[in-house]
């Protein structure tokens, strides 16, 4: 059902390995770390989708907690952090969460025009000893690259499965989903 998706998961999972095996010295991030996880964040069909797949499969216990803290979370008006983080800070869903999620911390080349390069930070804690411009573009990730494939797998699922591509979803709407 999301043999697209996870092959761009895989991919995008070996370019983050190789990046952070080169630029380890630059990243703070780590385990616990959720200094990024304060934004709420609307997701793609396919990515929630994979999640609530994700939930099928784990304990049942471990599955409720989750669903209970995303209730709470639309409960409490949705405020911060992200609803997926346990009392450690760490994912509850990390071996699901989304490609933002996996990317982040990282560097993006953000530039809009085909061969030229705009190099943005995508944590304020990594890579703060470093001239940016100094880094090879190959050891950034692309931002619109990943966004357009992105869009196109989950146009595709939407499209086999007669959900609309256009929709963002929100975490807290998973419980629901997870009825269907």
């Amino acid at each position: 059902m999301f043999q697209a998706y996870q092959r761009l998961l895989s991919k995008l999972d070996e370019s983050v390995a190789r990046i952070e095996k080169l630029h380890g010295a630059y990243l703070t991030c780590h385990k616990g770390c959720a200094d990024c996880c304060n934004d709420i964040l609307t997701f793609y069909r396919v990515e929630i989708d994979s999640i609530v797949e994700y939930l099928r499969e784990i304990d049942a216990a471990e599955r409720e907690q989750i669903l209970a803290g995303l209730k709470q979370f639309r409960a409490d008006g949705m405020r911060h952090p992200c609803p997926m983080l346990d009392e450690g800070g760490n994912c509850r869903i990390y071996s699901a969460r989304p490609l933002l999620c996996r990317s982040h911390g990282l560097l993006f080349n953000v530039s809009e025009t085909a061969g030229s390069v705009e190099i943005e930070r995508s944590c304020d804690l990594n890579y703060n000893e470093v001239i940016l411009c100094e880094i090879p573009v190959s050891e950034t990730l692309n931002q619109r690259l990943l966004s357009m494939l992105l869009i196109q797998v989950n146009a595709l699922y939407c499209t086999e499965n007669s959900y609309d591509p256009e929709k963002r979803h929100e975490l807290s709407e998973i419980p629901e989903l997870m009825e269907d």
